[in-house]
């Protein structure tokens, strides 16, 4: 009776183990983590931030286009079309990848944030888009106005453009 017990707990144990087993290869597999999340930021090649102003003056008004590469990162600044600015700079791969970094770091990502702005005129938008090695894009944007966020570019936005400012030598001054 003792050796039938011992066999049948032995048993349980090896059956347990093995199920125990095939349930963390699974969860392993099927989990949805940083390596997800790293592959959709993987081999980006060219990254474009759009800032658009508010209905101001023209005096006043200061839209902004900052593209980035490897290499080089380049702003122009305008009023309402009239091209102000134009500066390029060189970047080494390390700031590019900063810049890659920060995409993930701030939750970059395409969303529908709401369906209505309830009318509301006069405030900011910002887009990102950017190209991957294999000619994949992602395009999204955003309009801020009366405090209610249109369109279907999630994430932090302002800490992911801050990113790109720092690389811009006077960047406050280019865009006064």
């Amino acid at each position: 009776m003792k050796k039938s017990i011992l066999i049948v707990v032995i048993i349980s144990v090896l059956i347990l183990c093995i199920s125990s087993a095939g349930l963390l290869l699974w969860f392993l597999k099927n989990r949805k983590g940083d390596d997800d999340h790293d592959k959709v930021y993987s081999d980006i090649v060219e990254i474009e931030y759009r800032f658009t102003d508010a209905s101001v003056p023209p005096e006043y008004h200061r839209s902004y286009t900052i593209e980035v590469t490897p290499d080089s990162i380049s702003i122009k600044v305008d009023s309402y079309g009239d091209i102000l600015v134009e500066e390029e700079y060189d970047i080494n791969e390390k700031e590019f990848q900063e810049i890659v970094d920060s995409l993930a770091k701030n939750k970059i990502d395409k969303k529908k944030l709401s369906s209505d702005n309830d009318g509301c005129t006069g405030g900011t938008s910002e887009s990102i888009s950017y190209i991957k090695e294999d000619g994949g894009t992602f395009e999204a944007s955003v309009y801020h106005c009366a405090g209610i966020d249109a369109g279907d570019l999630s994430g932090n936005t302002g800490s992911f453009s801050n990113a790109l400012k720092k690389l811009i030598p006077d960047f406050e001054e280019l865009i006064k």
